[in-house]
């Protein structure tokens, strides 16, 4: 299951990374960015990279000791908190520069890390993990805290108003299918029958994944 999870995440975190430099005005100079880590907080994620994928080749090989996936594990943490402080330094835009997107972002990609680990572990050994369905359930609190701190800031800035009209629209949706939906499905399946909790435990995943995504694809 840990093997599936490490796949999945690597694939997630290179198609992201080619979208940066896609982006870039001459992607052949994207190693450009890895020249600035004393000002650039892009720089400074792209440097835990690096570790985040050495660390997880050594655990999956025949001798890699368990305790070794703590390495990548806090590279990633890294690496989610550099983004987070990417959003934050972008001044221009208020929704993105308010402080109070740092914690939402990083509670955002642990929860949507938890619903991944969630559901591929259920799909990958046919079993509903409750230690992962009990942390997703946890973190899908604790984002819906960010979220409300988030939203409730943006209120003090002149210049959000029509963005926080968008978010408000937003809100509803996102409690409803990306925050009570996937934490009840989770509740479900720590009490449902074995065969059933495996599928609610994809379906809490999904749920909880998607409304992250598209909260992000909002801001």
């Amino acid at each position: 299951a840990y093997a599936v999870q490490a796949w999945v995440a690597l694939a997630l975190i290179s198609a992201g990374l080619l979208c940066v430099m896609a982006k870039i005005g001459h992607p052949g100079r994207a190693l450009n960015a890895m020249r600035h880590a004393d000002t650039s907080w892009m720089t400074r994620e792209l440097l835990t990279v690096p570790f985040i994928y050495l660390g997880v080749l050594a655990v999956l090989q025949p001798s890699g000791p368990a305790w070794l996936a703590a390495a990548p594990a806090l590279a990633a943490l890294g690496f989610l908190y550099c983004q987070a402080r990417i959003l934050a330094a972008s001044r221009g835009i208020p929704v993105w520069s308010e402080p109070a997107i740092v914690p939402l972002v990083v509670v955002m990609g642990l929860t949507e890390g938890a619903a991944l680990s969630a559901g591929l572990f259920a799909l990958a050994s046919g079993s509903a993990s409750a230690p992962l369905l009990v942390l997703l359930a946890g973190l899908l609190v604790l984002r819906q805290v960010a979220w409300t701190r988030y939203r409730s800031a943006l209120v003090v800035r002149p210049a959000a108003v029509r963005a926080r009209a968008v978010l408000d629209r937003f809100a509803r949706h996102f409690a409803i299918f990306g925050q009570t939906s996937p934490a009840l499905l989770a509740v479900a399946a720590l009490t449902i029958g074995e065969a059933a909790g495996v599928w609610l435990s994809m379906l809490a995943g999904l749920l909880a994944l998607a409304g992250g995504w598209a909260l992000k694809h909002t801001l």
